[in-house]
């Protein structure tokens, strides 16, 4: 390959004038500089011959330029030239790599970590009875996340309007209380990264919209724990649930990964839950016989991953997206036996999140 940096031709250079043999030796050196060509750093002396300019020019070489090839042996071969100007595809994800619009957070947060083999419970019974909010007003709706929004009803003024929207980004999500009412005081909303831990100061920001930002009573993300049409429709729910407790059961003051609760907690709560407090039922609990498929899964979640008190609920209601309401419909007639084996877990924390142990399942794969 030729150099752009040749030297010019030997007949061009100027002749000094002097004897035959002084004519003959200049002759030499210059034929000797002619025919020698810089020969790359990151090549041995023994490789072919390529100029700087050239090995700078070629495609292959936009990187090779600025960064030394590794070598096996002393005779490094030049690299072959590749002439496409085509980008390489991007590489596909790794094996058991996770959507976090579908199932998000990371593997060790408190939504995606199993409960230890050494977690302890009260033996307290905490309520018979319970229901699971999806597209009533006080579930969550969940927009582009790769399906179709599904809408909350606006005819109950009381309903309170969750919607978590995936930004353009498809890593954050910005998370609404009162979407729908614009005129509501109490309307504000928080902005949550997916690959994080999912409650307040681990990646959950303030959004631009409110002056109390906390779509949950204890300031989690309303996506935590949320029952997924993906869970139920690949048939397993492989993470923890949400629940929301009434004041009968719920006791002031709020305990890791809550961040808060209820302005009148201390004159309302009388029970001996704590907002943020882990509940599951025990692993030697045999499951209920003719359970729905629904509701075998939320049994399965609760003894694998409990559950996380988020909120106040006068029915005791776990959380489901809009779109998951038909699928998850049938648990509806399970949740009498499934909760009144949950028990409130003794010695989790963040320390211990999901109790001391061996994990009663393996981690969810990476984000």
């Amino acid at each position: 390959m030729r150099s752009s940096h040749a030297r010019p031709p030997a007949g061009a250079r100027p002749q000094r004038r002097g004897s035959r043999r002084s004519t003959l030796l200049v002759g030499i050196a210059v034929l000797l500089s002619a025919c020698s060509a810089a020969v790359p750093r990151t090549q041995a002396p023994t490789a072919p011959t390529v100029s700087a300019a050239s090995f700078r020019a070629c495609r292959w070489c936009r990187t090779a330029a600025t960064t030394t090839a590794p070598t096996t042996s002393p005779t490094t071969t030049t690299a072959p030239r590749v002439t496409t100007t085509t980008v390489a595809p991007a590489p596909p994800p790794q094996p058991g790599a996770r959507d976090v619009r579908l199932w998000p957070f990371a593997a060790t947060s408190v939504w995606n970590l199993p409960l230890g083999d050494q977690a302890t419970f009260d033996g307290r019974v905490i309520t018979t009875a319970a229901e699971i909010n999806s597209v009533n007003g006080f579930g969550v709706s969940v927009g582009s996340a790769g399906y179709a929004l599904v809408d909350q009803s606006t005819a109950n003024a009381y309903a309170e309007s969750h919607y978590s929207f995936v930004n353009a980004d498809g890593v954050t999500a910005t998370e609404w209380y009162q979407y729908q009412f614009p005129s509501n005081p109490n309307r504000n909303n928080i902005v949550t990264d997916l690959r994080a831990g999912g409650i307040w100061g681990n990646g959950i920001t303030n959004g631009p919209v409110g002056s109390v930002h906390q779509v949950r009573a204890s300031r989690v993300s309303q996506l935590g724990g949320l029952i997924r049409s993906y869970d139920l429709s690949s048939g397993a729910i492989r993470h923890a649930l949400s629940w929301a407790l009434p004041n009968s059961a719920l006791r002031a003051g709020w305990v890791w990964p809550a961040a808060g609760q209820d302005g009148d907690a201390a004159t309302a709560y009388g029970g001996f839950v704590p907002m943020g407090a882990l509940v599951a039922i025990p692993r030697g609990v045999p499951m209920p016989a003719g359970m729905s498929a629904a509701g075998q899964m939320i049994w399965q979640a609760l003894q694998t991953y409990g559950a996380y008190v988020v909120d106040r609920g006068a029915s005791a209601p776990f959380y489901a997206e809009g779109a998951a309401s038909a699928a998850v419909n049938p648990a509806r007639a399970d949740l009498p036996r499934i909760v009144s084996q949950l028990r409130l877990v003794t010695n989790a924390s963040a320390a211990n999140v999901g109790g001391p142990g061996n994990r009663l399942a393996p981690l969810a794969p990476p984000v």
